[in-house]
This record gives structure tokens, C-alpha cells and sequence, in this order.
């Protein structure tokens, strides 16, 4: 399916994610409309997703620094 599409090397790293276990986990934290976000792993999850499977997640708040560049 991807070979015939002419898609790079890109497809075939999805196309693993899609047969094999997900190790890296995906990185999920705080966004600024007061929720979470999915700040890394856009194609983990969606390989997840796609084949009814979990994968393991960080997830962590950003903490702004108080006057760290003033």
C-alpha cells in the first residue's frame, strides 16, 4: 500500500508503527487553552489508534519560570 504510492522512507516507519508494539511514548502536557495537548507522537497515536492498542504516554505541566529573560 505505501511502496505503490511513491511515499519516502516516512511511510515505512508509520507502516511499523502500525504492526509492531509502540515503544516511545507519546509526550502529553498542559496547553494554553487551560486543557492538555499532545505536544509529541502526532503518528504514535494515530498508529495507536488505528489498531486499538494503548502506548505509553508522558504526561507533565510546563511550569513557566518567573523572570527567567528579564
Amino acid at each position: 500500500m505505501f511502496e505503490e504510492d511513491g511515499i519516502d522512507h516516512r511511510s515505512n516507519d508509520f507502516k511499523s508503527m502500525l504492526e509492531n508494539k509502540i515503544e516511545e511514548p507519546v509526550i502529553i502536557g498542559n496547553s494554553h487553552q487551560d486543557g492538555m495537548a499532545l505536544w509529541d507522537g502526532v503518528h504514535r497515536l494515530a498508529a495507536a489508534f488505528a489498531t486499538g492498542r494503548t502506548l505509553p504516554a508522558f504526561v507533565g505541566t510546563r511550569i513557566p519560570l518567573p523572570h527567567a529573560f528579564d
